[in-house]
């Protein structure tokens, strides 16, 4: 019982949070839009039947029955849209290029802000994780010949002891580890080790071994990684490292949308096989709501790591969709951006060339929108699909 409790407030998280995610988006656009005098005559939660509404102002705000996102609706997106009698020029159309721009790429930076926010709160209230090398075996030998006893036997460690710090330096994961053993080959190290809750200390030298074909620095053992704890940072440190953060998931993002068509054929094969999905493949919401349920009923982890760990996947899904949004394709804000550039170029040369230039009609287009949502509904409904019947594990 309690871990379906846990399963329905994952989910149950997980929407609230992706709704949230939609709404700051619909507000980026509704406030500079404001900000630059342009009609904004709908704000609604949700899409299909109209639940309750008011009006202020203008605007009517709202709530619809399908929650699946909402939708902010701007005046005179295109010229043939009417606009009331002495409000043409509060048309989004009949705006400034670079005013057009700021209101569609709101949306896109309203994401990125709740990443920054988000990574900010983790590393300021839970802090980061902070691992520790812990041996896993003390060969006697490196060879079976047995030449030499390896220096980590000789010197006393045992299957279990996590390595806290060498030299003084404390050590948080594998990498580092093998860094310094690799800078002091030949040269005495302080280990210090936490062997059933007490510290010790043990004075080993690396020697150098040919392995595969390379010379490196040898201890004689072999480690995994255990959770130690977690790091909080204060807020000068935490605000860097959450813009940092939200950077590399940024360029993670530029990596991965290029590469979404290669995928395709991998979330047909997910359909109709069972072989196991690629965690690093395409998913669909369904599937992300999954990895949110599967994150909070780890009994492996604890609270602090199911948190962390639900904070990173709401970040990553907010990057994500906010860079995607800006692909300049139509319906997207990218593909509204590129028109919005295209008639501020055709402005400017109509302003040289003395001729008159509206607005690009949008309605013009609406085959190529029509083939690109289309293209998106049924990457969509691929990914329901693939989520239900072979989701991600993690």
């Amino acid at each position: 019982m309690k871990v379906f409790f846990l399963d329905l407030l994952a989910v149950a998280l997980f929407v609230f949070a992706l709704l949230f995610s939609v709404m700051v988006h619909e507000f980026g656009h509704f406030i500079t839009a404001r900000k630059f005098n342009m009609k904004v005559t709908e704000f609604f939660v949700g899409f299909g039947k109209r639940i309750f509404s008011f009006r202020r102002g203008e605007t009517e705000y709202g709530l619809k029955a399908i929650l699946a996102g909402g939708y902010c609706k701007i005046a005179g997106m295109t010229p043939n849209e009417l606009m009331p009698e002495g409000e043409e020029d509060r048309a989004f159309h009949r705006h400034k290029g670079w005013q057009r721009t700021i209101v569609l790429l709101a949306g896109s930076i309203g994401h990125l802000l709740i990443s920054v926010i988000l990574l900010f709160a983790l590393f300021v209230g839970i802090g980061e994780q902070t691992y520790s090398p812990i041996i896993d075996t003390v060969p006697k030998c490196f060879t079976n010949s047995c030449t030499s006893t390896t220096p980590a036997y000789a010197a006393g460690l045992q299957p279990r002891d996590a390595i806290v710090k060498i030299n003084g330096s404390a050590i948080t994961d594998i990498n580092n580890f093998s860094k310094i053993i690799n800078r002091y080959q030949g040269r005495q190290l302080t280990f210090e080790i936490l062997r059933n809750h007490k510290h010790m200390e043990f004075q080993i030298t690396p020697v150098s071994q040919i392995v595969n074909g390379k010379q490196v620095a040898r201890i004689g053992i072999t480690i995994n990684s255990i959770l130690i704890g977690f790091q909080r940072d204060n807020p000068f440190v935490a605000t860097a490292k959450a813009f940092g953060q939200t950077g590399f998931y940024i360029k993670e993002s530029l990596i991965t949308i290029p590469q979404i068509p290669t995928k395709i054929p991998a979330i047909f094969s997910a359909i109709f096989s069972n072989k196991p999905r690629d965690p690093n493949g395409p998913i669909g919401v369904v599937g992300v709501a999954r990895v949110a349920e599967q994150t909070f009923s780890d009994s492996q982890s604890n609270n602090s790591q199911k948190i962390a760990q639900f904070i990173l996947l709401i970040v990553g899904l907010n990057v994500f969709v906010g860079i995607f949004n800006l692909i300049p394709l139509l319906p997207l804000d990218g593909g509204h951006i590129l028109i919005a550039a295209i008639d501020s170029y055709r402005r400017r040369k109509s302003l040289r060339t003395g001729k008159a230039v509206e607005s690009l009609n949008l309605e013009k287009l609406t085959p190529f929108v029509v083939v690109v949502f289309g293209a998106l509904v049924v990457l969509a409904i691929l990914l329901l699909i693939a989520d239900i019947v072979n989701p991600v594990h993690i």
